[in-house]
């Protein structure tokens, strides 16, 4: 069930909310928006995979890099802007957690996903999923970069991710068990895109779209008495957009350089109408999506 866990309470999931407080709100509205009785093609208990993975899904935020960052707004006290990241590694932990919940191949390298992409959208699963099992040099950093979050978490939340990974596996899994040095061996744990068959999307869709649905629920919720929705300044607006994670690949980078030279020039065009008295006016607006 969605209670808190006071070992979570002292770490925080966004500004004025903790982790223990967010978690326990995604696992109450995974619970819920969970089709009754529904279950995954492979046999697996659809409820407990989604409680799982609302467990599982934020756990990288354990790290001081994570809280600083949510503090400051700066990415400068990282080791690695990718150690501010939380996905990855909270993938990891969500596949072994639903290994140790006797889920099939399947499921977990659905859960995987999910948890791994539930800030962006589904991927072509072919291509992430090759990119995870068999990856490139550039690639093989993100393994590197989730041991040295395992390590820096069991160094600072050792009683914290126990309590979370106790939860989300019902008393299935514990910290000691966790590949901390070795997260690669978490390969192992999910399905080669030559066994994927016609199910095998919809599951993940499946498991993304409700926990997506069950994670942005909670954080449009007021966290505090008297807390109410605001409408943020544009100034608010542009400082979130400039601090978005860089590209990784010269693609990403050189598609991040064009969203910005657009956005750029669309916040022109508003300043200019805006000097010249128009209230009322057409602009282009880029999505970032072509």
């Amino acid at each position: 069930m969605g209670r808190e866990l006071p070992s979570l309470a002292a770490y925080p999931a966004r500004p004025g909310q903790s982790l223990a407080q967010h978690l326990a709100g995604v696992v109450k509205n995974a619970q819920r928006l969970a089709p009754e009785g529904a279950t995954p093609a492979y046999g697996d208990d659809w409820e407990t995979l989604l409680s799982a993975i609302a467990w599982t899904h934020d756990a990288g935020k354990l790290t001081e890099w994570f809280e600083t960052y949510l503090e400051t707004k700066s990415r400068a006290h990282a080791p690695r802007v990718k150690h501010i990241h939380h996905g990855f590694v909270g993938a990891l932990l969500t596949a072994h957690t639903l290994y140790s919940l006797d889920m099939s191949g399947p499921a977990i390298t659905a859960g995987f996903i999910a948890v791994a992409k539930h800030h962006g959208v589904i991927p072509t699963l072919e291509s992430v999923l090759q990119k995870y099992l068999t990856p490139k040099p550039a690639d093989e950093s993100k393994y590197e970069v989730a041991r040295d979050q395992l390590q820096h978490i069991g160094a600072r939340a050792p009683n914290a991710i126990d309590d979370l990974l106790q939860q989300a596996s019902e008393d299935h899994l514990q910290w000691v068990d966790v590949y901390v040095d070795t997260p690669q061996t978490y390969r192992r744990l999910l399905i080669a895109p030559q066994q994927f068959d016609e199910h095998f999307y919809k599951s993940v869709l499946r498991a993304w779209s409700t926990l997506v649905c069950a994670d942005k629920l909670d954080a449009a919720t007021p966290t505090r008495p008297g807390d109410a929705p605001r409408r943020p300044s544009l100034d608010d607006f542009r400082a979130n957009i400039d601090g978005l994670p860089d590209g990784e690949t010269p693609t990403e980078q050189q598609m991040d350089k064009l969203r910005s030279q657009a956005h750029d020039r669309a916040w022109q065009q508003l300043l200019d109408h805006h000097e010249q008295g128009d209230r009322l006016f057409n602009i282009a607006l880029p999505t970032g999506f072509g």
